[in-house]
C-alpha cells in the first residue's frame, strides 16, 4: 500500500472514530435510568442529568478534533495565540453569563432568594448547552499548554 493510501485510511480512520464518539456523546442522553434532577432548586429547575451530560461532552468531543488539526499544523507562536485568544474568550463568556445573570436574575427575584447568586450562575451554565463556553475556555487553556510545553523542549541538533 502506498504511502498516500495509507494517509487517507488513517484520515478516515480518525474521523469515522471522531464521528462514532460524537454520536456515542449524544446517546448518553438516551440512557434509562433516573440520574436525578440534580442542578434543580430555588435558582431553577433544569432538564434530565442525561441530557446535559450528553451535551456538553458531544462539545469536548466536537472540539477534540480541531484541536489536534491546530497543534498539529500550527507554529508554537500561533499556537499560543490562538490558544490565548480561545481561553480569553471563554473566560470573556464566563463573566458576560454572570453580568447577564445580576442584570436579569437578581432584580426578578425575591430577596431570600438572591443569597442563591452563585448557584444561579452555575446553573445557567450547566443548561447553556448551546454555547460552549467552558468547553471553549477548556480548548483554549489545552492549546496554551501545549505551545509552552512546545516552547520548553530543548531542541535536539
Amino acid at each position: 500500500m502506498s504511502s498516500n493510501k495509507k494517509r487517507l485510511a488513517a484520515i478516515i480512520a480518525g474521523v469515522g472514530t471522531w464521528a462514532a464518539a460524537l454520536y456515542g456523546a449524544l446517546a448518553i442522553s438516551q440512557f434509562h435510568g433516573d440520574w436525578g434532577h440534580g442542578v434543580c432548586g430555588p435558582w431553577g429547575c433544569g432538564p434530565p442529568a442525561q441530557a446535559l451530560v450528553s451535551c456538553h461532552l458531544f462539545w469536548v468531543v466536537l472540539l477534540v478534533l480541531p484541536l489536534c488539526l491546530v497543534s498539529a499544523h500550527s507554529t508554537t507562536a500561533s499556537l499560543r495565540r490562538i490558544g490565548l485568544g480561545l481561553l480569553l474568550g471563554g473566560v470573556f463568556g464566563l463573566f458576560a453569563v454572570a453580568v447577564w445573570q445580576a442584570v436579569v436574575w437578581l432584580p426578578a427575584v425575591q430577596g431570600w432568594s438572591r443569597s442563591y447568586f452563585l448557584q444561579r450562575y452555575l446553573f445557567t451554565l450547566a443548561t447553556l448547552v448551546e454555547a460552549p463556553i467552558a468547553q471553549i475556555s477548556l480548548a483554549g487553556a489545552v492549546l496554551w499548554r501545549i505551545a509552552r510545553l512546545r516552547q520548553d523542549k530543548p531542541t535536539a541538533y
